[in-house]
């Protein structure tokens, strides 16, 4: 072979080798983008008040934002990983999930809450069990072998704080202790079927038993507590790495520095501010999501 053309072969390898590379490395830019959320009580509704959010988000970024309604806390887990979804809001135990499952999903905001009836006002809520306020079970020990409502596997408040801290507490598994588990899908529907008497008590959060008085589903004295967890943080919005940096730079910048112009969308979310976050705001539950 004569060496020009050995040489012009050479370099046509090299140029596709690193086309190739170049193609590997090439960030997501998806348009239009694909948001979930977790669901707290009717998820038609909540797609209602984050479309306020998107809307104006979409005129930020110059792009159309898609929500893909959940059916259970894993639609954003699988999303994710699966990249049909770009960025959630999820429960601090499904975020856990994913990030072990692919450690380039990054958290990046949470929100402060208004002082509730059951939550204080900040940045993080409780795993309360409760119990119906006139019914017969005044502490822990008086609800042995009764029928108790979680909410959903990968829920924080409703499933993954009682089976690690509440079980320490008895010194077995919920199993064990209660005579019976039921998976409700929602906290408002754990709270119902408390006092409906489906269920003698129910692990929920803090926030949302809040949010769900303030909606008029419930009393403030309907319920007694009879546990508090520890301080849990927020429910995180994550986004996947692999989205361009300036696409992700573009979203923080409405999520943290809209003054004003977001307060509106924000009061339909039942928060009060957008906070930065990263994974150590986490670490407990991501900690704890190995041990469960």
């Amino acid at each position: 072979m004569p060496v020009k053309r050995f040489l012009i072969l050479t370099l046509v390898l090299v140029f596709v080798f690193y086309i190739s590379v170049a193609q590997s490395k090439e960030c997501s830019n998806p348009n239009p983008l694909h948001f979930s959320f977790m669901t707290k009580t009717n998820a038609i509704e909540q797609a209602q008040h984050y479309r306020s959010l998107l809307n104006f988000l979409e005129k930020k970024i110059g792009r159309k934002i898609e929500i893909i309604l959940p059916t259970s806390y894993n639609t954003a887990i699988e999303g994710l990983l699966s990249e049909q979804i770009d960025f959630a809001e999820m429960g601090p135990a499904a975020y856990a999930q994913a990030k072990h499952r692919d450690s380039s999903i990054e958290v990046f905001a949470t929100y402060a809450r208004p002082q509730g009836t059951f939550n204080e006002e900040g940045v993080n809520y409780h795993s309360l069990l409760i119990v119906k306020a006139n019914s017969p079970y005044k502490d822990i020990n008086s609800l042995a072998k009764k029928k108790i409502s979680l909410v959903d596997p990968a829920s924080a408040s409703g499933a993954l704080i009682p089976r690690v801290l509440f079980s320490r507490n008895t010194g077995m598994p919920l199993e064990n202790f209660f005579g019976g588990i039921v998976y409700s899908g929602s906290h408002e529907r754990s709270a119902q079927s408390v006092l409906n008497g489906h269920t003698q008590a129910a692990f929920v959060s803090s926030a949302l038993l809040d949010e769900s008085i303030v909606q008029g589903m419930f009393n403030s004295n309907d319920f007694r507590v009879l546990w508090k967890s520890a301080p849990i943080p927020n429910e995180p919005t994550v986004y996947r790495n692999k989205l361009c940096s300036q696409l992700k730079e573009q979203i923080r910048a409405v999520y943290f520095n809209s003054g004003e112009e977001i307060a509106p969308l924000l009061s339909k979310l039942k928060a009060e501010r957008f906070v930065p976050v990263n994974d150590k705001d986490y670490k407990i539950i991501l900690d704890m999501s190995t041990l469960h």
